[in-house]
């Protein structure tokens, strides 16, 4: 055999070999994902859920209100896809809302967020977070959480004895997705990173 034919061969075994451990390495990676996207499809009682809890296709949304690019979401992208798939019970949003785990406000502001869609006006609150969000760190909205607590026995209690668990759990969900930014979507098995356009959502959706 030939020098050249040899080396051709070794480099064609090398190949093979790297093909083949990319593939253990997918297979094994699509695995993990595959259990981890089970969960995050998994329905939990303090979800955020706009539109029909039976729509057909589920939209999970992990976000800040701290960040920019999120905001630009629900400015530009939601008002038609609530119009065309979660007003009609085509789809809904499930809101996972997440923060720097070391950020105390933020976790007791969205905390409260969370058990004010489940015992009060969550629409009202939300649009006043997206259009101020830095109000978290004020003492108007440590009075306004107070004011929350004193009014509701049962959203009281929701904020104050939940020590933030159902954001740290969409930390934590978040984190295991290795997800490099918000916002961040799941729709079925797809993982969708950044501000996407209406358009690229109805291709998915459809």
């Amino acid at each position: 055999m030939s020098k050249g034919i040899k080396g051709k061969n070794i480099w064609l075994i090398a190949i093979v070999t790297l093909l083949t451990g990319i593939a253990g390495v997918t297979t094994l990676r699509h695995y993990n994902n595959a259990k981890l996207l089970d969960e995050l499809n998994t329905e939990l009682e303090n979800d955020i859920v706009l539109g029909d809890y039976n729509a057909p296709k589920n939209i999970i949304l992990f976000f800040d209100y701290n960040c920019g690019y999120c905001k630009k979401f629900f400015k530009q992208v939601y008002p038609q896809l609530d119009k065309e798939y979660i007003k009609t019970g085509k789809a809904k949003l499930t809101l996972r809302l997440i923060c720097s785990g070391n950020d105390e406000k933020a976790l007791l502001g969205y905390q409260t967020a969370i058990c004010i869609n489940k015992y009060g006006n969550f629409g009202k609150l939300h649009k006043l977070l997206l259009h101020q969000s830095n109000i978290i760190y004020s003492t108007q909205f440590q009075d306004l959480v107070e004011g929350y607590i004193s009014s509701n026995e049962f959203l009281g209690e929701c904020i104050l004895s939940s020590d933030q668990n159902d954001v740290i759990r969409n930390i934590y969900q978040f984190q295991e997705l290795k997800s490099k930014g918000t916002p961040t979507f799941v729709i079925d098995d797809e993982i969708i990173v950044g501000l996407k356009d209406f358009s690229f959502f109805k291709k998915i959706l459809n």
